[in-house]
């Protein structure tokens, strides 16, 4: 039996299995079907009202739904302050998104990490490093503000 279905089994056996329910809400996350995993980790909040992992996992689904005020307030439950913070400082913009359908960019270095040099909103062209182990695209602040990203 796989790991994907085991759950849903359990959860039509035992629908307030706690268990069952962070698991199916798991499961859907994964698979980026956001409003399964939201209903799931909603079921879990309703029989376990401070249940951190399901703060997480529904905050995760809010963030990857572009409502980062409804994921802020569920990670400042969970202790997460700096990532609600974070999320919070998007207000009704949407990051991480690019217009261009696609791009070449050459590499300036590849060692040890790669550089390019890009442009952002028209500005300058300026250099990148791409941290491929990195979870965040972060930017300095004062450069963010003068390119209105």
């Amino acid at each position: 039996m796989s790991a994907a279905r085991e759950p849903s089994i359990r959860v039509v056996m035992t629908p307030k299995d706690t268990t069952a329910l962070r698991g199916r809400g798991g499961v859907a996350l994964l698979e980026n079907r956001l409003p399964d995993a939201r209903r799931w980790y909603e079921a879990l909040l309703a029989e376990v009202p401070d249940h951190r992992g399901a703060r997480r996992g529904l905050a995760e689904c809010w963030t990857r739904s572009d409502d980062y005020a409804r994921a802020a307030a569920l990670l400042r439950l969970t202790g997460r302050e700096p990532r609600a913070r974070q999320l919070e400082s998007f207000g009704g913009r949407k990051p991480y998104r690019a217009d261009a359908r696609s791009a070449e960019v050459a590499f300036v270095q590849t060692d040890p990490l790669p550089v390019v040099q890009l442009s952002v909103n028209g500005s300058s062209p300026v250099f990148f490093i791409i941290d491929t182990g990195a979870a965040d695209l972060v930017l300095d602040d004062a450069f963010a503000d003068s390119v209105h990203a």
